[in-house]
């Protein structure tokens, strides 16, 4: 089984779940700094929506201002796997990416990225090779990187590795807060490969010798289609805005905890469940080559993939049952595939 595998390669989701959600954190907040910011309630572990107090967020002629929502994320075990200055370049873009995904799905533009750097020594070429996929990933997402912290710590950083995070603020300008109700459709974009999550389970494959990375898929090593850095999804939203007339009422960034648990964050509070409507053919279809790869050398069934990996699924919304019929769904999905470099499916709905 999946999670068997997973931890023992060093990773237990339910454990980690359970330690987060235990936390021993005082009831009681710092009545100073409540009064400056109030995190409300949100259906997603990633990101945050946060309320300025009256003083800050009332503009001069007395409307208020939209709210902010902050992240912070990192790249993870992937880093582990970078060899070549193009897989450094592309951890930049992961970092910003796995931010600017979380902004995303709380209905949220990103503003401005910040990044943390930590290395046992500065390797120059390195360092400019991350930072420019860290800039890169920023201008594609209309997203400032306003600053962050490069730091050279010896004895505490193994040589040649680095410690890449990011923090991202954006501001909430589409309030997702419609309820979810029975028939509610799901649509899905595609993700471009593994993107960064569940690379412990990949790299214990790779110990226990039942997988190589230098295998070749199509022209391509194993390594190299891995190392492809996570989509951001900014384009594909702003396609789906302008051919739905409607607001979309809930999103998804499909990240640690695989598909399933998206399909969990997706109806947080709804009490209803994701009805798939795609076709196991359809299914198998959009999984990334790499990943059904790794999957069968690891002897994983489809369905198990899914409490890892996103299985070619990167990011999910969910619109009106009430204002379209599933034809028109499926035309928006058409289009936005038609505009965009980015597939897009008609999911399922909500049950």
């Amino acid at each position: 089984m999946s999670k068997a595998h997973y931890k023992k390669a060093g990773v237990d989701l339910d454990r980690a779940d359970k330690l987060v959600r235990n936390l021993p954190l005082p009831h009681k907040v710092n009545a100073s700094s409540q009064k400056m910011v109030q995190k409300d309630d949100t259906p997603n572990d990633f990101a945050a929506v946060l309320s300025l107090p009256e003083q800050f967020n009332q503009t001069k002629d007395g409307s208020l201002s939209p709210q902010l929502v902050s992240t912070t994320d990192g790249v993870g075990s992937k880093m582990l796997l970078a060899r070549t200055r193009e897989h450094h370049r592309a951890m930049g873009k992961d970092c910003v990416a796995m931010c600017t995904n979380d902004i995303l799905a709380m209905g949220a533009t990103p503003l401005w990225f910040m990044d943390y750097f930590g290395a046992n020594a500065l390797n120059e070429e390195m360092y400019h090779d991350v930072m420019t996929g860290v800039y890169e990933a920023c201008q594609e997402e209309s997203c400032q990187l306003v600053g962050g912290e490069t730091a050279e710590m010896p004895d505490f950083y193994n040589h040649d590795r680095y410690e890449l995070v990011g923090f991202c603020m954006g501001v909430l300008t589409s309030a997702w807060n419609a309820p979810l109700v029975r028939g509610d459709h799901v649509i899905a974009f595609a993700s471009n490969g593994i993107h960064s999550n569940g690379l412990s389970l990949i790299r214990h494959a790779v110990k226990e010798d039942v997988l190589n990375l230098s295998h070749t898929l199509d022209g391509e090593s194993v390594l190299d289609l891995l190392m492809k850095p996570t989509t951001q999804y900014g384009e594909a939203l702003h396609a789906l805005r302008t051919r739905s007339t409607s607001q979309i009422k809930r999103a998804a960034h499909v990240t640690g905890g695989g598909l399933w648990r998206a399909h969990t964050r997706l109806c947080h509070g709804s009490g209803l469940n994701v009805h798939r409507l795609m076709t196991d053919e359809q299914m198998i279809t959009c999984e990334p080559q790499v990943l059904k790869h790794v999957r069968q050398a690891l002897a994983l069934s489809w369905e198990k993939g899914c409490e890892v990996w996103n299985m070619g699924i990167g990011f999910m919304c969910v619109l009106s049952g009430e204002e379209y019929e599933p034809d028109e769904i499926l035309h928006i999905t058409q289009g936005i595939t038609d505009d965009t470099t980015l597939s897009c499916w008609y999911y399922g709905t909500l049950q």
